[in-house]
């Protein structure tokens, strides 16, 4: 199995990860397969909401997941001082929240004086972590991304993210 064989950070493989975390991955990764093979704008879509519909089945209606494996590859603060965070689950697949408090509508960053804060202050881009936190939903997709396009939402995703725990690894 290709999965199998894929190094998620410098000291995790594939073969470390949460059955949930491999089970989502290997989905992520046979959509974007057959989005490539794609020949129309249609086959597009209807490969986007069919991601979105296997991944709400995998992870429940509560789009949470536990002690996911990943590392931090971005790491910082806002004008007002509130955390983000992109932390990479897979080559090209990121949970992250806003970078920005007036476009962070969904509450994704990390206000400080929080515990999530407090833990993030010892921790450093390039730091490998389990994270569990929950998928922010969407009525169309299942959940929201925030690539620009369809083409990066299918093939390098960043799922917008709800973090409630971080430790390193």
């Amino acid at each position: 199995n290709k999965t199998e064989q894929v190094k998620v950070t410098a000291a995790a493989t594939a073969s470390d990860l949460p059955s949930s975390q491999a089970r989502f991955l290997a989905t992520i990764d046979n959509y974007a397969t057959q989005f490539r093979t794609a020949k129309n704008e249609l086959q597009e879509s209807s490969l986007r909401m069919g991601r979105g519909d296997a991944i709400v089945k995998m992870t429940g209606p509560a789009l949470n997941v536990e002690n996911w494996i990943g590392r931090i590859t971005k790491l910082g603060t806002d004008g007002q001082d509130k955390a983000y965070i992109r932390v990479s689950i897979a080559p090209n697949i990121e949970l992250v929240t806003f970078n920005m408090s007036a476009l962070d509508m969904q509450g994704t960053m990390i206000p400080p004086g929080s515990k999530l804060y407090s833990n993030l202050m010892s921790m450093a881009e390039g730091d490998e972590i389990r994270v569990s936190g929950t998928f922010i939903p969407d009525a169309q997709t299942g959940f929201q991304e925030a690539s620009i396009t369809i083409n990066g939402a299918m093939t390098e995703p960043a799922f917008l993210f709800y973090f409630s725990h971080l430790e390193k690894y």
